[in-house]
């Protein structure tokens, strides 16, 4: 302070009102690198809800973790099979089967990757639900995606496959949230703002995911590369950057293609397989087809 210089009421309030200007300020260059400001409270208080939807339904999957006596087929080449079986098999759940066995994949392992990824599906069900419904901030889409939540929570069918050694719930969980997360950065894309790129990043790392759990996974090829085409389309034409953390994630496509090209001998046998199989259906029906009389 230059020397002399005294502060009244007056300079104090003036000073005051110059420091919420500058927190505004800065608070406001803030949204626009994680996205536009009305994004901020968007969702706010979802991850209350999404914390005790999960809570719910993992407690009732480890309520009914040792149901089952006995399990499929698949599920267990998925997990134990042999050298060649595993080539074929997608190796994500197996990985993860054996790191929370501690180094070992068991029945009990694998069934706890599906109870935690079956609870963990509540996360994209309700985010999903609540752009779905409205405005994200509404409390109509508020309390149509926590209902969402609780039917899934109280599904059956959910439960069912959710305490199985099957790869059908952690399948779910990332085919969903990468199927959220090009489609938010869809929205945030047409509201501006920097937030898509993480979202897109985010959705293909989900993507090699999935396809690493289920062959089906591929489809989210085409859905997530026509968001992040749109995106960078759209970008260009604001006058932005590249898209740096989605390009970045691109590199985790090399898991798939390693994996693919380790199993190729397995992959291309079990396709002949198929190929063979869904012949023989082929004949079996023709041959239990009711003869046409001959046209006169």
């Amino acid at each position: 302070m230059e020397k002399g210089l005294t502060v009244g009421p007056e300079s104090a309030d003036n000073a005051f009102a110059v420091n919420q200007s500058k927190r505004k300020d800065r608070f406001l260059s803030a949204a626009l690198l994680s996205g536009s400001s009305s994004e901020q409270g968007e969702y706010a208080g979802g991850g209350r809800v999404c914390a005790g939807c999960f809570v719910v339904a993992l407690a009732a999957r480890l309520a009914l973790l040792r149901l089952n006596h006995a399990e499929y087929t698949d599920g267990i080449l998925a997990v134990f099979g042999s050298p060649g079986a595993q080539s074929f098999w997608p190796p994500l759940y197996r990985w993860l089967s054996a790191a929370v066995g501690l180094g070992k994949a068991t029945e009990a392992s694998a069934r706890l990757v599906s109870a935690l990824a079956g609870a963990a599906l509540v996360i994209p069900i309700y985010y999903a639900a609540r752009a779905i419904a409205g405005h994200p901030g509404g409390a109509g889409a508020r309390r149509a995606a926590a209902f969402a939540c609780l039917w899934y929570v109280l599904s059956p069918l959910a439960l069912r496959w959710g305490v199985r050694m099957m790869t059908d719930a952690l399948f779910a969980a990332l085919f969903f949230s990468a199927a959220w997360m090009a489609g938010e950065a869809g929205r945030r894309r047409r509201m501006g703002g920097y937030a898509a790129d993480g979202l897109l990043a985010g959705a293909t790392a989900l993507s090699v995911a999935a396809i690493l759990t289920r062959y089906q996974g591929i489809v989210l090829i085409p859905l997530v590369g026509g968001a992040i085409g749109a995106t960078r389309a759209a970008w260009k034409r604001q006058g932005k950057g590249p898209l740096l953390k989605t390009w970045t994630a691109q590199i985790l496509w090399l898991a798939v293609a390693a994996w693919l090209w380790s199993g190729r001998d397995q992959i291309l046998a079990h396709g002949g397989q198929v190929h063979a199989r869904a012949a023989r259906r082929g004949r079996r029906l023709q041959m239990k087809a009711p003869a046409r009389a001959p046209a006169r």
